[in-house]
């Protein structure tokens, strides 16, 4: 944030913000879930951290980046709650632990792994090895030896 011109102090209290929207997000769309059904109102939050997070995009002023902020707490926290709340009514009793360890444990594992993507996505030239494994990744199979092989031939020509 500090290279998009907001100072030190801003930066930081960006995520007081963005915690503040998790809290009171979790206040207003509970009472929503009630009444309309949790998975429809995780899609509109969710939908609605997204414009957030894509807003953020366009540099606007300090001000407006802590509402985005706010927003964006709101849909990423505050959905992970609702998906819960649908998770612990869609299943039975004797499988609801086992649904919501699964849906937690997918949860964190995404919370570790998003940094790393994200920045191997948008950082410098992130390369063929990179390209490939993704490729493999998107396709679902294995990476293996002759991949490499094929990224050095290209890397050197």
């Amino acid at each position: 944030m500090q290279s998009a011109g907001h100072d030190l102090g801003s930066a930081l209290t960006f995520a007081i913000a963005l915690n503040l929207g998790a809290v009171g997000g979790s206040l207003i769309s509970a009472p929503l879930a009630d009444r309309f059904g949790p998975m429809r109102v995780a899609a509109v939050t969710a939908a609605c951290a997204a414009v957030a997070l894509l807003l953020l995009l366009l540099n606007p002023p300090t001000a407006v980046v802590y509402a985005l902020f706010v927003v964006a707490g709101i849909g990423t926290h505050g959905t992970q709650c609702l998906l819960l709340a649908a998770i612990a009514t869609h299943y039975p009793s004797r499988l609801r632990g086992t649904a919501l360890g699964w849906a937690l444990g997918i949860g964190r594992i995404g919370a570790v792994a998003a940094p790393q993507i994200g920045g191997l996505t948008i950082g410098p030239q992130p390369g063929c090895e990179f390209e490939l494994r993704s490729l493999r990744i998107r396709r679902g199979s294995s990476f293996n030896r002759a991949d490499i092989s094929a990224c050095e031939v290209w890397a050197t020509n």
